[in-house]
């Protein structure tokens, strides 16, 4: 197995609690990422997706489902488990993202980790290339993300019962 660890902090001008519920949503999420497609939903919190990434023309296209196997809203933390399908990917992949989200003044800084484990039939990525294709991903994930979250049109919340 080759295996990589990311990490990334942004700070987003939106409240945490909202940013946190936000991120829950597939939808939302998926967006954030470049190359990626939600497939569909297949319950709460988990989904199908796709995502094509590489560098220049060379480029794979990976098919896998996710779901949140954590969360709590009090301390505003969370995990998520990607697993690419083996039967139609070039390697198996699977990716563990952790994301703790603080109030900070004036907004909310989000510190996301990946974990990410492919097979050794990437050899050719693993040579060099993952770290690239790796880091930019995780930048234009970052930027977007914030972007997003932003531009989002803020909606009051339903009256309490």
């Amino acid at each position: 197995m080759t295996t990589l660890s990311l990490n990334a902090v942004t700070f987003v001008r939106r409240d945490p609690d909202r940013v946190f519920r936000d991120l829950h949503d597939p939808r939302t999420l998926l967006n954030c990422v470049p190359g990626a497609t939600l497939m569909r939903l297949t319950g709460p919190g988990s989904f199908e997706a796709r995502i094509s990434f590489g560098l220049g023309p060379f480029r794979s296209e990976y098919k896998g489902k996710g779901r949140i196997v954590a969360s709590d809203p009090l301390t505003r933390t969370a995990s998520l488990d990607i697993s690419g399908d083996p039967s139609v990917n070039l390697a198996t992949v699977r990716v563990h993202m952790t994301m703790a989200i603080a109030e900070r003044s004036g907004g909310s800084e989000i510190d996301m980790s990946f974990d990410i484990a492919m097979s050794e039939r990437t050899w050719l990525l693993a040579n060099g290339w993952l770290d690239p294709i790796a880091c930019d991903l995780l930048d234009r994930t970052t930027r977007r993300l914030k972007q997003q979250l932003e531009e989002a049109p803020v909606m009051p919340l339903p009256p309490a019962a």
